[in-house]
């Protein structure tokens, strides 16, 4: 995909953004086509788009904290992308998982790799947090 196409000869040219060239909006921006090798001008229209993706811990749900790939002392929400300092209430222990269930969630990895009561399976669930074992 190329960013613009000559007005002349309809070669397809990429925009040289070396030193921030072409990002400035409102100005008219001079090219030369690398095909015909005429100046012409292009404009810049900068646009944003936006996704919405649900975050139930925002709300009423319980935080995902996992280990932080960026920092080491800290953990990141799987969810809503939350980072805070890892403390004694959010670390977790790969020994122990927790499916979807309401009660009784807790499961030994060593011991089973999938509840039967929501079907969750253990590569698809967080970690326990130390501290509710």
């Amino acid at each position: 995909m190329s960013d613009l196409t000559c007005p002349y000869c309809g070669h397809e040219q990429e925009v040289c953004h070396d030193d921030g060239f072409g990002f400035e909006e409102d100005k008219r921006h001079e090219v030369k086509c690398h095909e015909c090798e005429k100046l012409y001008h292009f404009t810049t229209y900068i646009s944003f788009s936006y996704e919405s993706i649900a975050a139930d811990c925002l709300n009423t749900e319980k935080h995902d904290y996992k280990q932080s790939r960026w920092y080491p002392n800290k953990v990141e929400c799987s969810i809503c992308g939350d980072v805070k300092a890892k403390t004694d209430d959010c670390q977790t222990t790969v020994n122990f998982w927790d499916c979807e269930c309401e009660d009784d969630y807790q499961h030994k990895t060593s011991d089973e790799i999938h509840c039967s009561r929501c079907n969750s399976d253990r590569d698809e669930c967080p970690d326990s947090r130390i501290n509710e074992l």
